[in-house]
């Protein structure tokens, strides 16, 4: 399986990334460490990777939730990148004290994956920004950073779709998935409303963080335009807390409806 990377800004741009940043050592420069500025340079790197893809290939994308952020900090690091702890593709434990913890999403696909189906398959790690700074953003802003983060993986949808139009010109044979979590999925669902008219694979969203009228406007979206994604929705009694969390952190103004996690995608309220 071919593994490519791409992040998305605060202000919805994308961006080619490699897994290095936060491995780069003090002093480093941004361009050794891999982390690639430029429109052009994400666009050079799909269209390579579409292009050793077989035809009817399978094309996954992994979004992450809250707490990740390929952005560095004052010393130069990203500790907390998606593309260095989610996604990555060795089976490593990361250093003491480091949280979120390594997950190695796509070292699990691509062990999963036989070796014939691995080279027909391309996994894409989408990295946007879900980390504010809490104490600092609550000082100045008054509230804590989620509302904020919430705010922002709308912008990432729209950059998903960005990239997802890009793949549907380019390779009109494929038909994107996604894996997400957390307001990942908040992420995957936006980047429908702004492309509902592109043929998708199937969407499983873990622990959605999300209200439950917006992934309904994305499903009738996709609908109403002829698209066709499966969205499959992974929730947990466990979770419970994080979801009723989640409804009080989230802007008020974003919507009346329960949350993904409390009610599901029918919009019924568990017991």
């Amino acid at each position: 399986m071919q593994m490519l990377r791409i992040n998305a800004t605060r202000g919805g741009a994308l961006v080619a990334a490699s897994p290095s940043a936060a491995r780069r050592p003090r002093g480093a420069s941004r361009a050794r460490s891999g982390m690639v500025a430029g429109d052009g340079d994400w666009r050079d790197a799909l269209a390579h990777a579409l292009g050793s893809l077989p035809r009817r290939g399978r094309l996954i994308i992994l979004v992450h939730g809250y707490r990740f952020t390929w952005r560095t900090n004052g010393a130069g690091r990203a500790p907390h990148c998606p593309q260095d702890l989610l996604y990555a593709t060795d089976a490593v434990a990361p250093p003491r004290g480091v949280w979120p913890s390594r997950a190695a999403w796509a070292h699990a696909l691509m062990a999963g994956q036989g070796r014939d189906e691995g080279g027909r398959a391309l996994c894409i790690g989408f990295g946007w920004d879900g980390r504010r700074g809490t104490l600092g953003h609550l000082l100045r802003r008054g509230r804590l950073d989620f509302g904020a983060v919430y705010d922002g993986a709308g912008t990432a949808g729209a950059a998903l779709s960005t990239l997802l139009r890009t793949i549907a010109a380019d390779r009109p044979d494929l038909k994107p998935c996604f894996f997400a979590h957390s307001l990942g999925a908040r992420v995957v669902l936006s980047a429908m409303r702004k492309a509902p008219e592109l043929k998708l694979g199937r969407a499983l969203l873990l622990g959605a963080a999300e209200f439950v009228d917006k992934a309904q406007s994305a499903l009738i979206a996709q609908a109403d335009a002829g698209g066709d994604a499966a969205i499959y929705h992974v929730l947990s009694r466990a979770n419970d807390p994080f979801d009723a969390v989640f409804t009080r952190l989230a802007p008020r103004s974003a919507s009346v409806e329960p949350s993904l996690g409390l009610a599901g995608l029918s919009g019924a309220r568990r017991p």
